[in-house]
């Protein structure tokens, strides 16, 4: 896996992006190996106290591993700050999260999914269920999903038909067109009129 490991920072009286100051450069710390960041970092646009570290990592092993980082302000205080992330293999799909919003419902709802099949062929189905499990609305699509993060298509309450509120789940499934491989997630939604 290749993922960029994203850092934004900010910190009123400024970002010490330099190293000015034994030790006082901006690091990040993967599995215990530390390296120096600093040419990584960009301020924002005409900010001295907010910016971005964007590094790409390469090759990274599948399983758990701990990222962490540390920076410091021009009065030579530092911040520090951690995670935990699992990187999966991109031989199986995975759909990470669904987002359904807003939620509770009254007139529509929009989806955005989170997977690892970027640049992945293949059909996408959206089922709307109620609580017997019932379909009252789907929609299929087949096509390349462009980004980790992309936007799926939403739907009405009127398009589906919804007759009471209460609650209803919607379901995504993601077959793989090259070898049939796929993935299914769901999440709670609460229509209220």
């Amino acid at each position: 896996a290749n993922p960029t490991g994203l850092a934004l920072l900010s910190d009123e009286s400024g970002i010490n992006a330099v190293g000015l100051g034994i030790g006082h450069n901006i690091t990040m710390m993967l599995d215990g190996e530390s390296f120096n960041v600093n040419n990584f970092y960009q301020s924002d646009l005409d900010s001295y106290t907010r910016g971005q570290v964007r590094y790409p990592f390469y090759n990274l092993s599948e399983g758990e591993h701990l990222l962490e980082l540390r920076a410091w302000d021009v009065l030579n205080q530092w911040g520090y700050d951690s995670l935990r992330f699992v990187v999966v293999s991109a031989e199986r799909p995975l759909l990470n999260q669904l987002l359904a919003y807003p939620n509770p419902f009254a007139e529509s709802v929009s989806l955005a999914l989170n997977h690892n099949q970027s640049g992945e062929l293949g059909t996408l189905e959206i089922l709307l269920l109620n609580q017997q499990a019932q379909v009252v609305w789907s929609h299929y699509w087949t096509g390349v999903l462009e980004e980790s993060e992309t936007r799926l298509p939403g739907f009405s309450a009127l398009e589906a038909g919804l007759p009471a509120n209460g609650f209803y789940y919607v379901r995504v499934r993601w077959t793989r067109a090259s070898d049939g491989k796929s993935d299914q997630i769901q999440e709670k939604l609460i229509y209220m009129r």
